[in-house]
């Protein structure tokens, strides 16, 4: 436990390390090259991969109730915490600089998933903190896989703003992958068990509505738009549909070593 709680303290002060250098940022790029459709895709993207930043948030604050006594493993989520909303900052900055674009509007995956479902879903993570991390896991590790084709996109465009602000959000998506499983392992150490059949449920189940969130199948009518977009950008949508059953598979593993 003392090592665990050690390494929380070292990537929470690395936390607030990035949040002193980034929290100014205004990263901006020049895309009068581009054509409108490209450009068109870029804005949407950028947007949705914003919210999905944002959202994290919403499944972190509920896990506090978890970890109450332990001082380290709260100020590592409040630093988490912190992390996805200068993320969202980041790339709303970013958006606002380089198309003079600001969203507006919320979506019917907002709406459906983001302001209904998931809020719903992380009010249990205070009882039951394994799998509101694991979800958390799988989105961390989603992301970056997602951001590798994302700056591969970028680079192609001539985009420098872009890799920069992806660049940053990896390392602390890196640290985030590492901090959730080190509370995961804290939670089985201080339950004197790890995942038990109703947790290892509840964990698939979430998972699974990740997958709705993430999906960009032609019958994901809730993801059409951003969909379309993502082919405006060259962005195969299959390859979103593999980064997210490979954070899965990643996910369950990990969670399957807890229970050893």
């Amino acid at each position: 436990m003392m090592a665990s709680t050690e390494r929380l303290r070292t990537l929470s002060d690395h936390g607030l390390s990035a949040g002193l250098e980034q929290g100014e940022w205004e990263p901006r790029d020049s895309v009068g090259h581009l054509t409108d459709e490209r450009k068109d895709g870029w804005r949407r993207i950028l947007s949705a991969v914003a919210t999905t930043e944002a959202i994290e948030g919403t499944l972190i604050e509920p896990l506090t109730g978890a970890f109450s006594g332990a001082p380290e493993a709260l100020a590592y989520l409040h630093t988490h915490s912190a992390d996805e909303d200068r993320h969202h900052r980041i790339l709303s900055r970013y958006l606002w600089n380089t198309f003079n674009y600001r969203k507006e509007r919320r979506t019917v995956s907002d709406t459906v998933i983001y302001d209904g479902l998931l809020p719903r879903l992380a009010s249990t993570f205070g009882r039951r903190p394994l799998p509101g991390l694991a979800m958390l896991h799988c989105y961390e590790g989603f992301s970056l896989l997602f951001y590798r084709v994302f700056k591969e996109r970028a680079s192609e465009d001539g985009l420098p703003g872009i890799l920069a602000c992806v660049r940053a959000i990896e390392k602390d998506e890196l640290r985030h992958v590492t901090g959730v499983e080190t509370l995961c392992r804290i939670a089985v150490e201080r339950n004197g068990r790890g995942p038990g059949p109703v947790d290892r449920l509840a964990i698939r189940a979430l998972l699974e509505v990740m997958m709705l969130d993430v999906n960009m199948s032609r019958w994901a009518i809730h993801n059409r738009e951003v969909r379309e977009h993502f082919v405006k950008l060259g962005i195969s949508p299959a390859s979103i549909g593999r980064a997210a059953r490979e954070a899965r598979s990643r996910t369950l593993k990990f969670v399957e070593g807890l229970a050893s």
